[in-house]
This record gives structure tokens, sequence and C-alpha cells, in this order.
């Protein structure tokens, strides 16, 4: 399928059970957010990002393989385990949110 906004080429790669667990995911794990970026020459233009935080790095790897994100060590739980960050922004962190809009429950009004 191809989104005509972005030019992307996206796969069927994901369930509706797989995205009704990702979206679960990130109500419970992750972070939706805008951002202005002023850029170069301070026009700025909105960007969006969608971080997923977990200690489980496998499972935050296999997520982040699928759309493509950048991976960051983040922080150590009181516990004393390292937690393990995904990122994704603009197109990709769009893409993302379209999949899982439909099954939000926290995060839903984030996304739209």
């Amino acid at each position: 399928m191809s989104l005509p906004e972005t030019g992307l080429v996206i796969y069927d790669r994901a369930s509706v059970i797989d995205r009704a667990w990702l979206a679960g995911f990130v109500d419970g794990d992750g972070a939706i957010a805008i951002r202005l970026d002023q850029g170069n020459r301070g026009t700025g233009h909105w960007m969006v990002f969608v971080s997923l935080f977990n200690t489980d790095h496998e499972t935050v790897r296999v997520v982040a393989s699928a759309y493509g994100a950048t991976l960051h060590h983040d922080r150590t739980t009181s516990s004393g385990r390292h937690s393990l960050e995904m990122r994704l922004k603009d197109s990709k962190a769009e893409i993302l949110l379209r999949e899982i809009a439909p099954f939000l429950r926290v995060k839903k009004r984030h996304a739209e």
C-alpha cells in the first residue's frame, strides 16, 4: 500500500492483533509528542515524535526494526535495570500512529 502524502510504501506487516498490542505498548510505555523545529533559516515546521521505553530490549528492537526507528539507551530503573528507547519522527512516526490509532485508549487524542 502506498501513502500518497509521503510517497512511502508500507506493507501489511502487522495484523490487527499486532497493531492492538503495539497500541497498548505505546499507551503504557510510550510517548507521543509534537515539537516546533526552528531549522537553520528560522522557518519552523512541526515534527511528530513517538518514543517507546522498556527494559525488554528485544521487544523494543523488534518494533524499532519494523518501523525504522533509532535506538537509544535511556535510563536505569529503580531496580537497576536499563531501559532501551526507540524513537521515530515525522513520516515514520505518522505511519506507526496511523496503524495503531484505532486501538489507542490512553494516548488516542495525542495521536489525532
